[in-house]
C-alpha cells in the first residue's frame, strides 16, 4: 500500500477517535491527513497532547441530522457511546467494568457536511468537500 500511495496524501477519518488512530496505520503516517472527531472533552484533550502535524482534531459528535443526545461516558472512555450497553450480552466477556457509565453528557450532534464545508476545516486540510 505504501508503494501504491508513494507521495500521495489521503484523508483518514476516525469518528469517535478516543485513543487516536490505531498503530496498525503507522506505516502510512507520512501519507495520511488524519481527521479525528471526538465528542468527549477529556479524550479530545488527550488527542491534542499527542497531535501530529498531519492531524486535524474536532471536538464533536456527528450525525446525519442535528439533534440533541446524551453521550454515556464509560470508565474506559474509548467505548463511550450514545447507546446504552447491552449488559445481557456483554456480561459474557471479561473486563465488564470498562463499560460502566461514569458520566452522562448532553450534547448536540453536528451534521457532518457542516464541518466539511466550514472554512476552519477547509483551511486546516487544504480541501473543500469533494476535493
Amino acid at each position: 500500500m505504501k508503494a501504491l500511495l508513494r507521495n500521495y496524501k489521503t484523508h483518514f477519518s476516525d469518528i469517535g477517535a478516543a485513543g487516536g488512530i490505531d498503530s496498525t496505520w503507522n506505516f502510512l503516517e507520512s501519507n495520511l491527513i488524519e481527521i479525528l472527531f471526538e465528542p468527549d472533552h477529556e479524550s479530545f484533550l488527550e488527542l491534542e497532547k499527542s497531535k501530529k502535524g498531519n492531524s486535524r482534531d474536532f471536538i464533536s459528535a456527528l450525525s446525519g441530522i442535528k439533534k440533541e443526545v446524551i453521550l454515556n461516558i464509560c470508565q474506559w472512555r474509548q467505548v463511550s457511546s450514545v447507546n446504552e450497553s447491552n449488559f445481557d450480552f456483554i456480561k459474557n466477556f471479561l473486563q465488564l467494568e470498562r463499560i460502566k457509565v461514569i458520566e452522562r453528557i448532553k450534547m448536540l450532534f453536528i451534521f457532518l457536511l457542516e464541518i466539511f464545508n466550514d472554512n476552519k476545516f477547509s483551511s486546516a486540510t487544504g480541501d473543500k468537500l469533494g476535493n
